[in-house]
């Protein structure tokens, strides 16, 4: 069975919600060898169209998408960007943004509620976008293309299999279509509430 390993690079966005810490992590290709210390601003992000963005306005453009997922008692960032050793799961840190975003949706966070977002890649595999304890808990598993323009998540598949997307599957690749929305209950972060 073939692993695939995060990388090349990786962004990790902490946040909390529900009373318990939480951490993304999405994976991304740097135009560059920027150096340790090097201003995030100042770092561009490899696009799906083979583009380049900014790192920091990078970051802002998928934060605004995701920020209405959660209410205002979740912030998340800042953001920190780290190398991947080719081959490893091994990672050195490289800078840290300055930005951080606050939900805004007027729900309530669900606690151990787990949203899941699968795509199909270029190279074949499946990509998923997780999002733990957000104010879109449910139990539904539906086509995720079916979600309209204006909902959460039909707005972030929409950005996500778009040229502006600059976040990578595991395997490398970027993400080519919408599968499935999985809404559900995460077993670990239930055994974290409602068990001592």
């Amino acid at each position: 069975m073939a692993y695939n390993l995060i990388g090349p690079y990786v962004v990790r966005v902490p946040y909390s919600s529900c009373g318990l810490s939480h951490m993304m992590q999405l994976n991304v290709d740097v135009h560059g060898v920027p150096t340790p210390g090097t201003p995030m601003a100042d770092i561009e992000f490899y696009n799906k169209g083979a583009g380049l963005q900014a790192a920091d306005e990078a970051l802002d453009d998928l934060f605004q998408l995701i920020r209405v997922a959660y209410t205002n008692a979740v912030t998340f960032g800042p953001a920190e960007l780290f190398f991947v050793i080719p081959t490893t799961e091994v990672t050195q840190w490289i800078t840290a943004g300055e930005d951080t975003w606050t939900g805004n949706n007027a729900g309530s966070d669900q606690p151990a509620s787990e949203l899941i977002l699968t795509y199909r890649t270029f190279e074949g595999n499946i990509m998923r976008q997780t999002f733990l304890e957000s104010a879109n808990g449910g139990t539904a598993h539906s086509p995720l293309g079916a979600r309209g323009i204006g909902t959460f998540e039909g707005d972030l598949w929409r950005y996500t299999v778009s040229n502006d997307n600059w976040v990578l599957a595991k395997d490398t690749s970027y993400p080519l279509a919408p599968l499935f929305l999985c809404q559900g209950e995460n077993e670990v972060l239930w055994r974290k509430h409602y068990r001592a």
